[in-house]
């Protein structure tokens, strides 16, 4: 069984398989009775000074946000938010809410407040494990926040990145836009949005409440003729078309429309993004605190960023921001293009090529024709798949048990003498692929 280095008062060696938890509840509340340096302090679960203080949080009820006055609160431990970076990260709301940056490699083990493995992560609902039906789009979509702390696609992303793109539960909201929510402008704050009731507020806030909500989904027809989206909350034929019909004052019914014989052409999507599909649909019941679980800290605002700057919906740019992107753009003035030079410029993209060892060592696989097809259409070439970690490759839209022979097709190669990892090219010399 693996081991890995977690440092402690000993500086031992952990196995973490056996000793995977901490008691989070009472982690750093009480303070330490061991002398050993100050570096040592945030790989031990005691406190050692107001610094790294926490207190229980299940006592003082306290939110995971920082407080303004934190050095000289005038409340002291009777404050609502948080005194340090410890009562912050290490908050129930927060607390392995998120994946680590580090992953296997990070240095406070089982003392981080960081996911390292799916099992580890701690969300009210997985939402790339649900069926992305209608009601996941209408119920689920963006309503919790994104753990995903490193760079991703999130314009394809169904968790939530910000206040404007996140979503409260439809349930409680009415299918009105709020007049004093400013959906114009990106927001790092949700107390920033304009509206003086914040979070209580019935009417729909931000960028996809109201598109998205169950009494207005679908119910309005696309603007854009070719339309691209993933999933669009508009309709664009009659088969997509839901309409809502009102019974009484306060009474909403939806007449479903026929789902069978749907003639939109089906979405082609330009990223890696994919959702695993499980059998059967799971129910979720949201409430105001959940708000605040996993919601982003500002100082992981900046390492996140959007690959598609210019898309409409989920993106770090607001409408203004992007039209002052979009100016400040040198357009440069071409000729226009003819069939015949367009058929010239689409010969010369490059193509991906892997080697024929490689090749050969993936033909043993079950599914190697779908394995090479999603490795070509991700632009993956043979060198960046050499150097990628294993962590990268079980995010591989692929099924477990392919990623599994990969990885050992890959370690089979790696074993051989004629790869040698310290050099990015030319990896396999005597195969006849190139790289």
């Amino acid at each position: 069984m693996q081991l890995r280095k977690v440092r402690s008062h000993e500086n031992s060696y952990t196995n973490l398989d056996q000793q995977r938890k901490i008691d989070s509840a009472q982690f750093k509340t009480q303070p330490c009775t061991q002398q050993h340096p100050s570096t040592h302090k945030k790989f031990c679960p005691y406190y050692h000074d107001e610094s790294d203080r926490r207190r229980d949080p299940h006592q003082f009820k306290y939110k995971c946000q920082i407080c303004p006055q934190f050095e000289q609160c005038p409340n002291g431990d009777l404050c609502v938010f948080s005194h340090n970076k410890v009562e912050q990260v290490y908050h129930p709301n927060r607390y392995k809410s998120k994946y680590c940056v580090q992953n296997k490699d990070c240095e406070y083990g089982i003392y981080c407040s960081f996911a390292h493995n799916e099992y580890e992560l701690r969300l009210p609902l997985k939402l790339e494990q649900l069926v992305q039906d209608k009601k996941f789009w209408m119920f689920h979509y963006k309503t919790i926040w994104c753990p995903y702390i490193v760079g991703h696609d999130r314009a394809s992303c169904v968790y939530a990145h910000n206040a404007q793109d996140f979503r409260r539960d439809p349930q409680l909201l009415q299918p009105k836009e709020c007049p004093n929510w400013n959906k114009t402008d990106q927001i790092s704050r949700y107390d920033q949005g304009g509206c003086s009731d914040q979070e209580n507020c019935s009417n729909c806030h931000g960028w996809k409440e109201y598109e998205y909500h169950p009494l207005i989904y679908k119910t309005k027809p696309c603007a854009q003729p070719n339309c691209i989206k993933k999933e669009c909350p508009f309709f664009h034929n009659d088969q997509e078309r839901r309409i809502p019909k009102q019974q009484n004052e306060k009474q909403w019914i939806i007449e479903e429309p026929n789902t069978q014989n749907l003639l939109r052409i089906p979405y082609k999507s330009n990223s890696n993004y994919q959702g695993p599909i499980i059998p059967n649909y799971i129910p979720q019941d949201l409430n105001r605190e959940k708000m605040e679980v996993g919601q982003p800290l500002e100082l992981f605002s900046s390492i996140t960023t959007s690959s598609n700057p210019l898309s409409r919906r989920g993106s770090d740019f607001s409408d203004r921001q992007k039209k002052k992107w979009n100016t400040q753009r040198k357009h440069h003035r071409t000729a226009p293009t003819t069939p015949d030079q367009k058929q010239q410029q689409q010969t010369k993209l490059p193509i991906i090529k892997y080697s024929r060892r490689l090749q050969d060592e993936l033909w043993k696989l079950s599914g190697s024709d779908f394995i090479l097809h999603t490795l070509e259409g991700m632009k993956i070439t043979e060198t960046n798949l050499m150097h990628m970690n294993e962590f990268n490759l079980l995010s591989l839209n692929i099924s477990d048990q392919q990623k599994q022979y990969l990885i050992q097709a890959l370690f089979n190669i790696k074993q051989e003498k004629n790869y040698d990892e310290k050099h990015d090219d030319e990896l396999l010399k005597e195969s006849a692929g190139q790289f």
